[in-house]
């Protein structure tokens, strides 16, 4: 059964927003490969007043909430898959991160799971964590499987526990003796089938509790050690934190409030280098679980586009970005040839408000 996500409101919000966006150009979306659009949007522009009712129909009827996420992107052509600025070939077969500790939270399954094991084939040392014990052994298996002597360590914990965090850097520096990069990837969602109002008050609260406090929490004890390798921190986030998408109020308020931690860690910890990273349209338990989408009409990011764009984040190579938000499903040299010097300049993508000129 094929899910809405919302109502005309939502739909007219949508078009607002896309209509004020500066990082979508008119003719992107009639330029993408044609077997990659719905046949709906073929010869659709987001800006023509008069479509503006198909877009009210395609929303209220199908158009579903990673398909949101599709259209909002920067890059001329949807990046589903791991493309060549970020191939990370290069790395596994110089092993380019030989030595380095990476230390990756909500790495039992689907984005954290396969981040760890692309670390992994890279040559890092790597610890992961989960809840479950039963679940961080298969991605241990995974990533052995894949690297022949690979070092991984394995400790099961709560992110919304300070002291569970705390334990995790420490087990991580007895056993490798320094931490390299953090990559913040737990994450949480309620129901997303229900209004605000009709949400189990405790589950609406526990997406802040793993969100925005877990984030809090592994960041926190990770700092001094992060401080003494110079090292890189990469939040996994959401561009539902740029939208408001109705049934998903927690999801979005956590995710824009830690779009804005990322900004103060850049700020307050000059030492580090720190990105907010929008894994993009990635198919994972958690979103199914939620009742996020119907799984039949997207278009739908691989978890290795965003876990090699991560590898690239966190290899020095664009520490301009600090503090800053993208997406996995921008392409990082257009971005770095067409905003580079706007974001050395000024403060931009980051969290601001809109005030009316």
């Amino acid at each position: 059964m094929t899910r809405s996500i919302g109502n005309a409101q939502s739909a007219q919000a949508f078009l607002n927003f896309w209509k004020g966006s500066r990082h979508i150009r008119r003719s992107r979306l009639s330029r993408r490969p044609h077997h990659l659009v719905p046949s709906t949007w073929s010869h659709f522009s987001p800006l023509s007043v008069t479509k503006k009712s198909s877009l009210l129909r395609i929303t209220t009827s199908k158009f579903q909430f990673a398909s949101y996420i599709r259209l909002i992107s920067y890059s001329t052509y949807p990046l589903c898959s791991i493309y060549s600025v970020i191939d990370p070939k290069e790395a596994f077969a110089n092993r380019t991160y030989r030595g380095k500790v990476v230390l990756i939270t909500g790495a039992s399954r689907g984005i954290g799971q396969e981040t760890a094991v692309t670390y992994a084939k890279a040559g890092a040392n790597v610890t992961i964590v989960g809840r479950s014990q039963e679940t961080l052994d298969k991605t241990a298996a995974l990533i052995h499987a894949a690297v022949s002597g690979a070092q991984v360590l394995a400790v099961p914990t709560d992110v919304r526990d300070p002291t569970a965090t705390e334990a995790a850097v420490q087990a991580t520096l007895e056993r490798f003796g320094r931490l390299d990069v953090l990559i913040a990837n737990a994450g949480a969602l309620s129901n997303c089938n229900q209004k605000l109002g009709d949400k189990d008050p405790d589950q609406w609260w526990n997406t802040f509790e793993v969100n925005i406090r877990g984030v809090y929490n592994t960041v926190r004890a990770s700092l001094s050690a992060l401080e003494k390798t110079s090292g890189r921190i990469v939040v996994v986030t959401s561009n539902a934190a740029q939208l408001r998408v109705p049934h998903a109020s927690d999801y979005g308020i956590s995710k824009h409030a830690v779009n804005r931690l990322v900004e103060f860690i850049a700020l307050e910890y000059p030492k580090l280098t720190v990105f907010a990273l929008h894994p993009g349209a990635v198919k994972t338990q958690m979103a199914e679980e939620a009742g996020v989408v119907s799984f039949d009409f997207i278009i739908f990011d691989t978890p290795q586009l965003p876990a090699a764009t991560m590898l690239y984040l966190t290899s020095g190579r664009v520490d301009w970005l600090n503090g800053k938000y993208l997406a996995a499903n921008w392409d990082i040299s257009e971005i770095e040839r067409d905003w580079k010097e706007k974001v050395q300049a000024g403060s931009v993508l980051v969290n601001k408000l809109a005030i009316p000129k």
